[in-house]
């Protein structure tokens, strides 16, 4: 009897503290969508919203009220990426064989970028440069580039970008726009004295020439999936993350392995530089963020993030689903999986707000405003939320 006693007394105090935090949280503005909302952006100016979902649509959104203002149609079926141009006036949608270009103020499609049989089935996202001139999309071992403004089509990157690749896993160009980093799944096969295949887990990342194509550089060190690249804003380094563990710091024109980060363990979500381009910000779905010193190579910080949660009467922990640095470089946005948001500062290591509204586990996107007072998710509860910092 004494046992059931204890346990109700346990459980009341956790219901007593789900309902402490109910009162500080904000369910946020939601954006309705028919299937899961794979992307949710923020345009350059922060005053819209764009989303991408598997119902065969994207939409165009006021940030303020949550009004939609364009429902952009023509994919038909699983709309995976909308990327606003740098100027704010065009979105680059990719789904369904296609990418399409739209205009902001109409939701009019300006130009359909060519259609592929081997892309109508797979995952391809597409984003514009940093100059706004081009259009890249990616999808298994094929990347190819367009003129954004006349929908014309430039030449795709060197084959093979990935030679034993399934997927081509992260696109990257440089601030300047005039270099491209690859990642991929790709790993390299040899024959053993017996001639059986065997695999070698050597992940190479690729550096091309944005303009020719060409690859210029093949960096091996990696020994699992590399999943992320970011560049310094000076477009000397870049920061790369894998599966193997760690993550990497490189010179972007000698491609000298600079620095190798230890310790990371599981996927990791972001990896990115600070804006003073002295420290890098690694998370994964470990509930691990952590915080480098670009260069000694020295781990400075480190966050345990995971929440305590229950799987009906089992308590268990959450997970890390999606990571946003705030353009300040001092606060995080967390998606955990136990449904929740998470703003936490990262001087203070104190949450400072949470969000609560999505009806379902499984975060696709999370990102900030440009002026960083303002968070949207995207979620396969087939909506993307708009939340409002205090």
């Amino acid at each position: 009897m004494e046992r059931y006693a204890c346990l109700t007394v346990v459980l009341l105090a956790i219901v007593s503290v789900q309902y402490a935090q109910a009162a500080e949280v904000s369910t946020g503005l939601t954006l309705q969508h028919g299937d899961w909302v794979r992307t949710a952006v923020f345009s350059p100016d922060g005053k819209k919203v764009a989303t991408a979902s598997i119902d065969g649509t994207a939409c165009i959104w006021d940030a303020e009220t949550g009004q939609k203002l364009h429902i952009l149609e023509g994919h038909e079926i699983n709309v995976y990426s909308a990327v606003f141009s740098p100027d704010g006036e065009k979105i680059v949608t990719a789904g369904n064989g296609t990418v399409r270009i739209w205009d902001v103020a109409t939701g009019k499609e300006l130009h359909v970028l060519d259609k592929r049989e081997d892309w109508i089935k797979a995952e391809i996202t597409a984003a514009f440069t940093p100059d706004g001139k081009k259009i890249v999309a990616q999808s298994y071992k094929i990347v190819q580039m367009w003129d954004s403004d006349s929908g014309k089509e430039l030449v795709g990157l060197e084959k093979p970008a990935h030679r034993s690749a399934q997927h081509t896993l992260f696109v990257v160009f440089s601030p300047d726009s005039k270099k491209i980093i690859t990642t991929s799944d790709d790993s390299i096969w040899s024959s053993d004295a017996n001639g059986k295949l065997q695999e070698k887990k050597e992940h190479s990342v690729h550096i091309f020439d944005a303009d020719s194509g060409k690859r210029i550089q093949t960096l091996k060190g990696h020994t699992d999936w590399v999943r992320i690249a970011a560049f310094t804003s000076d477009g000397k380094k870049f920061v790369t993350a894998s599966d193997d563990g760690t993550a990497r710091i490189w010179d972007t024109d000698s491609g000298d392995n600079l620095q190798t980060l230890k310790g990371l363990t599981g996927w990791v979500l972001c990896a990115t530089l600070l804006p003073d381009n002295e420290k890098v910000f690694t998370a994964g779905d470990d509930g691990i963020i952590r915080i480098w010193d670009v260069e000694s190579g020295e781990q400075l910080q480190s966050l345990n993030l995971r929440r305590p949660m229950w799987i009906g009467l089992f308590p268990e922990k959450s997970t890390l689903e999606g990571v946003a640095l705030s353009p300040n470089g001092k606060i995080i946005a967390v998606a955990q999986s136990n449904r929740t948001v998470e703003i936490v500062d990262i001087e203070s290591e104190r949450v400072v707000q949470t969000f609560t509204g999505h009806t379902h586990h499984g975060f696709w996107s999370i990102a900030f405003s440009p002026d960083g007072k303002k968070v949207v998710t995207a979620s396969a509860d087939k909506t993307a939320r708009i939340w409002t910092l205090e």
